[in-house]
């Protein structure tokens, strides 16, 4: 493992939140597609009741069976404000999204210690965070697949201090023949070749050695799984030491034994013409036989701004459609109405079989503690541009330009400076070390 000194942003060390204006210029200025909310739908897990409530949601529909499945973040604890608990729950629909019941938890947060350099033994639990599940129908007994980070988090009272530790985390995946369970053990699935050190996930594939464009990337988070005519895909998000660098894709034709890089279809580079700092958060779906890439994006101040749809012009390799080598975006959807602004939410996952429901974005509700965090249905389809029965009409432009006026001088003056980032710890959402660029209760509980 490369020396880092104790401080350093992969260890989680001195990160702290800001609080400024967020913004949708990109929406205003590029004339995209700007969809808001008529109204929302909080999904709420009959028999799941975590303390801090539920993040992440990845969803997936079973084409023989027509149930839809969710995997999500269940985040409970007695820390403050929220955890230190994260895992993986799974619930179960049988009307296309319009109720979802608690079926299984399958990466349950467990306590450990380990060695922190700087630090010494340092106790906490390893948690899992950012899930993402996908149907293999064509790998008889291992036909779903749950992908996940798991992260080392500090049990600790001091809030100065980021609890997550990303340089103690990787990729894991877990196989199932019923998504209810039970669920094979987890394999250790993709590394960098820093981090995690020694003696953890020796056999993870180190992703760097895949291709050599790829070098310089230390951790891998955000999984977004994807499967097409007997492939497997998973976009990741790739870190520097300035935090999120790219969103990178790898591909399987053996049902995940073997990974290969299938591309980089977005990059840091790409976001300043589209009025953003960064992207993360991804998922690959698709919708009317039309694949996406959906993706967070970061404005000044506000990490995760919503939810952006950019459509793949090529899944194998993975290319988006862009205009005179800007990316297109199909869609823009801001977060929700009344996040607070430096941390809103907008990881989304969407499926076109979840008719009752659209897309489901999470939403960071500090105003609602301790249960802050929380996902919706939106009502937004990717492709149709009905409305979901029950959810109103899919769009609001209006109200999105509105937004994006009032943050749009604020914005340019800000785009002029070099912006201050921050790396952060993965999804729970990671806060970020500040950085200056040159020009994750138990079910059936509450509390």
């Amino acid at each position: 493992m490369a020396e880092l000194p104790a401080t350093s942003s992969v260890f989680g060390r001195d990160c702290r939140y800001r609080v400024v204006v967020s913004t949708l210029a990109a929406a205003l200025l590029l004339s995209i597609p700007a969809t808001g909310f008529a109204q929302i739908q909080r999904i709420e897990i009959v028999g799941d009741a975590p303390r801090n409530g539920i993040f992440d949601p990845t969803v997936e529909y079973d084409a023989a069976t027509g149930d839809g499945w969710l995997a999500y973040s269940a985040v409970f604890g007695a820390a403050d404000p929220w955890g230190p608990n994260v895992e993986t729950h799974i619930a179960k629909s049988e009307d296309a999204g319009a109720t979802w019941t608690f079926e299984a938890v399958v990466n349950p947060s467990m306590p450990t210690s380990v060695t922190i350099p700087g630090e010494g033994p340092t106790s906490g639990f390893w948690n899992y965070e950012v899930a993402s599940l996908v149907n293999d129908p064509d790998d008889p007994g291992a036909e779903w697949k749950l992908f996940a980070h798991r992260i080392f988090r500090r049990d600790s009272p001091d809030a100065t201090v980021e609890q997550s530790v990303p340089a103690f985390s990787w990729i894991v995946m877990r196989t199932a023949s019923d998504p209810a369970g039970p669920w094979a053990a987890e394999r250790a699935l993709f590394r960098s070749a820093q981090f995690p050190p020694a003696p953890y996930a020796p056999d993870a594939i180190v992703v760097e050695a895949l291709d050599a464009s790829l070098s310089g990337l230390l951790v891998y988070s955000e999984p977004g799984a994807f499967e097409r005519d007997g492939t497997l895909y998973v976009s990741l998000s790739g870190l520097t030491l300035t935090g999120p660098d790219r969103i990178l894709v790898l591909a399987s034709d053996d049902h995940g034994l073997s990974w290969r890089y299938a591309g980089t279809p977005l990059v840091e580079a790409d976001a300043a013409p589209l009025g953003y700092l960064g992207f993360d958060g991804s998922a690959i779906v698709e919708d009317r036989g039309r694949v996406f890439l959906l993706a967070t994006p970061e404005s000044p101040g506000v990490l995760h701004d919503g939810t952006l749809a950019f459509e793949l012009a090529s899944l194998d390799p993975a290319i988006l459609v862009r205009d005179m080598g800007v990316p297109v975006i199909h869609l823009a959807l801001p977060a929700q109405p009344g996040l607070p602004a430096e941390r809103r939410g907008g990881q989304s996952d969407y499926h076109e079989g979840n008719t009752s429901g659209g897309l489901i974005q999470p939403a960071l509700q500090v105003g609602e503690l301790p249960e802050m965090f929380q996902f919706s249905s939106t009502g937004v389809r990717l492709v149709a541009a009905t409305a979901v029965p029950g959810l109103g009409p899919a769009g609001m432009a209006i109200g999105a330009t509105v937004m994006a006026v009032a943050g749009l001088r604020t914005s340019r003056r800000r785009l002029r400076q070099p912006p201050a980032l921050r790396l952060r710890a993965p999804r729970l959402r990671r806060a970020r070390v500040r950085r200056t660029r040159p020009a994750a209760g138990r079910p059936g509980t509450s509390s």
